[in-house]
Parts: C-alpha cells; sequence; structure tokens
C-alpha cells in the first residue's frame, strides 16, 4: 500500500510517520501493493484531526479527532477494518446470491413493483 501523508497545519515529526507506517501495514492483508492510501493531519483549535482516504475498488474513508495525534491512528485502524468487511462480506453474498439484488436497487420503479 503507498501512504502520503499530507499535512494542514501540522508539523509531523518522523515519530508519528513511523508510526503511521507502522500502523498501516497492518492493513496491507486487506488491500493491494498499488492501493493508495492518503492521510491528512490537522491541528484545529484545541484538537487534532486525522482523515484517511484508501482508494482502492472501493473509496473507503474514516475520520478521528482527540487532543492526542497518536491515539487518532489507534482510533482509525479499526474503522477501516469494520469497513472493509462490511463491503467485503455484503459483495460476497450479493456474489453467492443469499441476498437478492433487489434489496440493493435504486430504482423507484422497482420499489413501487414491489410494494404493489
Amino acid at each position: 500500500m503507498k501512504i502520503e501523508i499530507t499535512c494542514d497545519g501540522y508539523e509531523a515529526d518522523e515519530r508519528i510517520r513511523t508510526l503511521i507506517n507502522k500502523k498501516l501495514q497492518r492493513l496491507n492483508k486487506y488491500f493491494d501493493k498499488d492501493t493508495v492510501c492518503k492521510l491528512i493531519l490537522k491541528q484545529e483549535k484545541t484538537s487534532y484531526a486525522m482523515s484517511v482516504g484508501i482508494f482502492a475498488d472501493k473509496v473507503i474513508r474514516a475520520e478521528a479527532s482527540s487532543a492526542n495525534m497518536f491515539d487518532n491512528i489507534d482510533l482509525l485502524i479499526p474503522k477501516i477494518t469494520r469497513q472493509y468487511r462490511k463491503d467485503h462480506t455484503k459483495a460476497e453474498k450479493l456474489k453467492d446470491g443469499t441476498i437478492p439484488k433487489k434489496l440493493f436497487s435504486n430504482d423507484l420503479k422497482d420499489a413501487q413493483e414491489k410494494a404493489e
């Protein structure tokens, strides 16, 4: 996974960069080597915010805000993992046919025909 770190009003030292790289390496089992992961580190008035966008087949995005930047990465990893597992199991169930595809149809006519 390719990791790009952008800072907005925050100076990221080498310690936080190595921690981010180390923690995000746990997600390599879910994503390809060519997957791009973009992190934005922000310093707000009284807190620090971190947002992650992973651009794979689908875009997975998560945000966290706390008083410490080091805590944000620990909050983001479970969020990203949950989103990936949810999307992955939903796709597998659609592929297997255990969930009918009409449940995910956005077409209003299908919903009206179903109601009748």
